[in-house]
């Protein structure tokens, strides 16, 4: 991802590249929703004209006096690697944290009634989803967050122009920034901005499923439509007190447009504001078609009142952002009755044949222009209402569908995706018929030294499949599951002072299924941390010095990765650390996610190039464990 800037008297903060993507949560719907059918995507009743969404009830779906209920959740970004750290907040202001497997809970919910959840970390655009906590489910919820594309500060009178990719520009011109009362601004401004570019490939990420909301729109005329997404933008701003602001009247915004959206140029297209109170999309105003001179189609976009703004959550206003999203609405609810219905089903099972039940399920169009959201049944089963392919209204033509699902096994969340098939015409099912998570791929790399030379006959692992053993040209090939996300790292020796850094990876089909034999699919390498240091100890059992007690430091962005690990003796131990990272030192089986360690403690150190041999370690504090 590109950037271009001018107009502000500091530098860009930071950039993270963008992840692939597109964006929008829509759904059509026609006949009567089944009760595994996301309550989010379908909320309305039908009438004679067909289905309208109710959106005056805000989405509630009534509370139970049945027992409280426990809502576990995984957060992960584009390629399905967990993030810790999140905060996950509820509309009633209950807060919870990721930790370091992107694993968090909400407990006592009311069984039956809908949380709606809003996601802050830093350098991740917020985000908001939505779930029904109910007796005797599974009541396990994946939210993906996507990464900021740019962040900057700039002073307010100087106002600010930024481009991303060449194609996406935002332009606040001087005087433009205003307070959440409408009064300016003419202080500092820190700039956070987010693009979901569907024009990306999918298998680049998957970040058009960190955006906001499920598709569904209400127009200016009072309509509830579907929306098909061509692309989507988030800006959040605040001042040095982290007090929201806003672009006032003024601001520009130019957004690329795919060459398959059949927009002519000059043609009219709305402008849509997330609205995460009610968690629709709202009509605000229109922009045009435009061609650059490379003759890239763009929509260009100046409100008369500048952006609205929206708050995030009803306890922290300070996290209220600006999610825009440029969209035609193709199908308006009332008009798309029951007559043009399509569905798509199949069921779920595990690799050992147990049907997987409270999975949940999207239905994602292979172009990434919407994506629909449901819950396997006690059986395993999904159905749920999509959009067919038709010649009439134009928008859902020909959109191939796939799956993925999200499922829960041993506590640990898993990631699946499902190969895609054609589209259902009218009336149509989109049959995925069987679907068995876990299917086996490979993994192929290296393992190089420092100075680049191969390591034979080092041990490697991931925590969903088998070790393999590096050969004498430091290669290795592990069989490794379909689509999961996980991490590859060296089973570090005792007491050596080289490790070598983890790879998190989402190991993706090839052409052919993949094997060691064939060729794999997947390809990574391992290299040494450039610098470490070392950190020291005692270890006490029972009140007494400990030997042979197995010690070992995890780099805490891989928390079931350990990546140095050494032995007491008569109670001591020096076990090598990685420099300028945070670092947990410990003693337990299992990863560092896991709530099972006797004893551990926390490092950051920043230059130290010690080595144990120097004796001049790190100190930590002495690990008592009990008897």
């Amino acid at each position: 991802m590109t950037f271009s800037f001018n107009g502000w008297t500091s530098s860009a903060l930071f950039t993270l590249l963008i992840l692939p993507v597109a964006v929008l949560l829509p759904g059509c719907n026609a006949g009567a929703p089944n009760s595994s059918q996301d309550s989010e995507a379908f909320g309305g009743a039908a009438g004679e004209e067909g289905w309208t969404l109710g959106l005056a009830d805000n989405g509630d779906l009534g509370t139970s006096d049945s027992n409280a209920q426990t809502l576990a959740g995984y957060v992960h970004d584009p390629s399905g690697l967990p993030l810790d750290g999140v905060e996950v907040e509820t509309v009633d202001g209950s807060i919870s944290y990721s930790d370091a497997a992107g694993r968090f809970t909400l407990p006592e919910l009311a069984s039956g009634a809908r949380v709606v959840m809003t996601f802050y970390k830093p350098g991740y655009a917020t985000t908001q989803g939505s779930a029904v906590a109910v007796d005797g489910g599974v009541n396990f919820f994946s939210q993906t967050m996507a990464p900021v594309d740019l962040a900057i500060d700039f002073a307010a009178e100087d106002g600010a122009n930024f481009e991303i990719d060449g194609t996406h520009s935002f332009a606040l011109p001087s005087q433009t920034i205003l307070r959440e009362d409408g009064s300016a601004h003419d202080g500092n401004v820190h700039l956070e901005v987010t693009v979901w570019d569907r024009t990306k490939a999918l298998d680049d990420g998957g970040e058009f499923l960190a955006s906001p909301g499920n598709g569904r729109g209400i127009a200016a005329n009072g309509d509830e439509v579907l929306l098909y997404s061509f692309g989507m933008f988030q800006i959040e701003m605040t001042d040095d007190d982290g007090e929201p602001l806003r672009a006032g009247p003024g601001v520009n915004i130019s957004v690329d447009v795919p060459a398959d959206s059949g927009f002519q140029v000059g043609e009219t297209v709305p402008y849509w504001s997330y609205d995460p109170e009610q968690g629709t999309w709202a009509e605000n105003g229109a922009g045009r078609i435009a061609e650059l001179g490379s003759g890239q189609q763009v929509w260009e976009f100046e409100p008369t009142d500048g952006l609205p703004l929206r708050n995030t959550t009803t306890q922290r206003r300070w996290r209220a952002v600006v999610t825009g999203n440029p969209d035609y609405p193709i199908i308006t609810w009332v008009e798309y009755t029951v007559d043009v219905s399509a569905t798509a089903q199949g069921q779920i099972s595990s690799p050992q044949g147990e049907l997987l039940s409270g999975a949940t399920v999207r239905v994602i169009a292979s172009d990434q222009t919407y994506m629909i959201r449901t819950t396997t049944d006690a059986s395993g089963n999904f159905s749920v209402q999509v959009p067919p392919q038709v010649s009439n209204p134009s928008g859902p033509n020909g959109r191939s569908l796939f799956i993925e699902v999200d499922y829960v096994v041993a506590d640990q969340p898993k990631l699946w995706r499902q190969d895609s098939i054609d589209a259902p015409g009218i009336g149509g099912i989109a049959d995925f018929g069987g679907v068995v998570t876990g299917r086996m791929t490979c993994l192929a790399g290296t393992v190089v030294d420092a100075s680049g030379a191969p390591v034979a006959g080092l041990n490697i692992a991931t925590p969903h499949a088998g070790n393999a053993i590096t050969d004498e040209q430091g290669s290795f090939c592990a069989a490794v599951p379909l689509w999961q996300p996980s991490t590859l790292y060296a089973l570090p020796s005792p007491s050596s002072a080289e490790g070598f850094e983890p790879v998190k990876f989402r190991p993706e089909a090839g052409d052919a299924a993949g094997n060691c034999e064939t060729g794999c699919p997947n390809v990574v390498q391992l290299t040494p941390y450039e610098t470490t240091t070392c950190a020291s100890g005692l270890v006490f059992v029972g009140g007494e010095a400990a030997d042979g007690i197995l010690v070992e430091a995890f780099d805490n962005r891989f928390p079931n990765a350990p990546v140095f690990s050494a032995h007491t003796s008569a109670g001591e131990y020096c076990v090598s650390i990685p420099v300028g990272l945070e670092t947990t030192v410990r003693i337990g089986a299992g990863d560092n996610s896991a709530n099972n360690a006797c004893a551990s403690a926390s490092l950051n150190p920043s230059d130290s190039t010690d080595t144990c041999d120097d004796g001049l370690c790190e100190w930590v504090p002495t690990f008592e464990c009990g008897q």
